[in-house]
């Protein structure tokens, strides 16, 4: 297994999008989207495809490959599995996308009556030095991306 290393170098920790969403649905109905891994494309408006690239449909190590839209590519894996609470996912390999290597951190956290969805995305830009100077427009546009995904998640839930 890949080693993810969350750091640029010491002083310079990855870029971070972070986007939440309360909700009324349960963290029952939450997570049985969250954990059907392979078929997000079912749900996520920002792709096209999904399918499983493992024998493993959920868990940790599950593998699964999605067409992205308009255009490109990632194959991800699970890298932590907390029943009912959170998955981490790493993009092993993007095609046609600006990011290099990234960590998703999906939560669940009942919060009285409601529940909020949290996303924590760490990545690094491709390209270098243009990368780092494209990365304040990189995370904008992935902020808007993450913020679809949590209420496509809230209505497929």
């Amino acid at each position: 297994m890949q080693k993810y290393d969350l750091t640029e170098g010491s002083d310079n920790p990855m870029p971070t999008v972070q986007v939440t969403r309360t909700t009324d649905k349960s963290p029952e109905a939450l997570w049985d989207v969250l954990a059907d891994f392979p078929n997000i494309a079912n749900w996520y408006s920002g792709l096209k495809t999904s399918v499983s690239t493992s024998e493993a449909f959920n868990g940790v190590g599950a593998t699964r490959h999605c067409e992205l839209a308009p255009v490109g590519a990632i194959d991800e894996r699970i890298l932590a599995w907390e029943e009912r609470s959170h998955v981490r996912i790493a993009a092993e390999k993007y095609e046609k996308a600006p990011i290099k290597h990234a960590i998703a951190d999906f939560r669940i956290v009942p919060d009285g009556d409601q529940t909020r969805l949290d996303l924590s995305f760490d990545f690094t830009a491709k390209g270098g030095v243009a990368g780092k100077a494209a990365t304040p427009a990189l995370k904008a546009a992935l902020t808007k991306g993450f913020n679809q995904m949590l209420e496509d998640w809230e209505a497929a839930a």
